[in-house]
């Protein structure tokens, strides 16, 4: 199953198609709407996941800010502020008609790490800490 994983941040949004065997394979970078308006937010998640979401089966959302209830409370303002209550789940649900979860990105980060998941690599390198870069193996502890 091809999972949509998306990375919410407050200078970029990104996101991956990640094969069952955890291979990324796309990936896009938009930067984060300047604006802080719920309508700009949907908009470039929109454009980040267009040209992706035919291939996927579901959608992961990690983002910066608070996730309840499938919705991101951003609360420093110099950091998606001024996003109180934005319908991440049920957004990215109308946008891609695919089921979709939202985790804070530390905790996604977390049991990346408790999992295992975060500690794999291969010849493309690791979806390190929900950042879009590059690793070798020789690079890991």
């Amino acid at each position: 199953m091809t999972t949509l994983a998306i990375d919410i941040g407050g200078t970029k949004l990104a996101a991956a198609l990640i094969g069952a065997d955890g291979q990324i394979r796309d990936r896009r970078e938009l930067p984060t709407p300047a604006s802080q308006t719920p309508e700009a937010l949907r908009d470039a998640l929109s454009a980040l996941v267009s040209p992706l979401q035919a291939h996927a089966q579901r959608v992961a959302i990690a983002s910066t800010g608070i996730i309840r209830d499938g919705s991101l409370l951003a609360l420093n303002p110099h950091n998606l502020g001024g996003l109180l209550h934005f319908p991440l789940v049920k957004t990215l649900e109308q946008l891609t008609n695919l089921p979709t979860i939202a985790i804070n990105d530390a905790q996604a980060a977390a049991w990346a790490r408790v999992s295992g998941a975060g500690r794999r690599c291969n010849r493309d390198g690791v979806y390190h800490r929900f950042h879009w870069r590059r690793r070798r193996c020789s690079e890991r502890r």
